[in-house]
This record gives structure tokens, sequence and C-alpha cells, in this order.
């Protein structure tokens, strides 16, 4: 005896497959829906397990290199102060969780509303040294971070970029350290309290170059 069905009925093969791709839609909604959430709380506490403290001195352009060997940072003879003050930064980090990617370092000037970035010179890594560096995808940090609204990049009326952030990159081990300098610019308001009125921004940028999470460092001055 032959099975029948009345005409514009599914047949159970259809039915089936069509139960199938529902559950794959639904499945791939909630994966993209954790995700989403899973990546907002990593732009809010991504770093909140890095264990990270800063030493920073201020230093004329004459006396850059000493405040540089003070602190541990490779040969200095190639670092240009061009205003008349700059800033040598000893950082130290635990905590990573994932090693790879990089810890980028930028140092800014909170007096000023938006707290202004101060130029980034050079930095070591042990005997590795670093310069100044930029990426479009620094961008985001802007859109996540009020505080460092002045990383986004101006730009000229025909769409080139005119204006931008540089930070000063170090590998991102589990435990590590690094020297950077910076400069303050020609027209930048002097501080002889760097420790309280500057703030250094530590941000993560993955394997993929993706930024995935920042947050302030505390800055000690030196004794």
């Amino acid at each position: 005896m032959t099975s029948s069905r009345l005409p514009g009925s599914l047949s159970r093969t259809t039915i089936t497959s069509l139960l199938v791709l529902i559950v794959a839609l639904v499945t791939a909604g909630t994966t993209l829906a954790v995700r989403r959430h899973e990546r907002s709380q990593e732009w809010a506490h991504g770093g909140d397990n890095v264990n990270v403290h800063a030493v920073i001195a201020s230093a004329t352009a004459s006396a850059v290199s000493t405040a540089i060997r003070s602190v541990g940072g490779g040969d200095p003879n190639y670092v240009v102060v061009s205003s008349g003050q700059g800033f040598v930064v000893k950082v130290a980090w635990t905590g990573t969780r994932h090693a790879g990617g990089a810890y980028e370092f930028m140092l800014f000037d909170k007096r000023l509303d938006p707290a202004r970035p101060l130029e980034a010179e050079a930095g070591w890594q042990g005997q590795r040294a670093v310069g100044p560096d930029w990426a479009g995808a620094y961008e985001a940090l802007s859109r996540h971070y009020p505080w460092l609204a002045a990383t986004a990049a101006r730009h000229a009326d025909d769409g080139d970029v005119i204006d931008v952030t540089n930070g000063l990159g170090l590998h991102a081990v589990r435990r590590g350290s690094g020297a950077l300098v910076f400069d303050a610019a020609k027209d930048a308001i002097p501080t002889s309290h760097p420790a309280t009125d500057l703030e250094l921004a530590m941000f993560f940028v993955g394997e993929d170059g993706q930024v995935r999470w920042a947050r302030k460092v505390p800055l000690t001055a030196t004794g």
C-alpha cells in the first residue's frame, strides 16, 4: 500500500531539512550574540588581570640620555627631544593571559580636555629598540574610551590622514618590562609633576592587528 500526501504538503525529508536550517540559524545568531557580548566585556575589562606599574622621569633635551640609561634603556644616542621637555618611562607588567601580540603605550597630558597625546619617540625592550608606530585599527580606541578621544586621526578635506597618534609597542610576553621616551610638543604646557599631570595609556593589539582593550597605568615619580 503506497502512502499519499495532500497536494502542496511537505515531505518528511523537506520538513527535516527546514528544521535543521532553523536550528543552524538560531545557533549562528546565538553564537554571534555571545561573541558580541564577550567583545564588549573585553573592551571594558580585558586588561583587568594585567598587573602593571610605571615610573616616570622628566628631563631636559640635554639630559634625556642620562634618564634613559637610568631606567635601563638601550643606546640613547639617536633619540632627539625637539621640545624643551622629555619624559622617560620605565614600565613593567605581569599577568599576560595570552602571550603574543603587543602592548602599545601612549602618554597624555590630562590637564587638557580631551587629554592630549605627547609625541612618542623611542622605546626598548631589553636591548631591542622600537620606534613609534600607528595603525588604522587604533581608531577603535576613540570609539570605545572617552578618555582616549584624542587618538582619533584628523583628516583633510580630501580624506587624507593629516594627524595620527603614535604609540610605542612592546612584545606582550607574560612578564615583561621596557623603557619609553616621549617628547612634549613645542607648544605644550611644562610640568614639574609629570606623575600627576600626565597619564599613561596601555592597550593590547592581538596578533591579528586588532585592538582588544585599553587601560590606564598609574604613574609614580622617580625618587
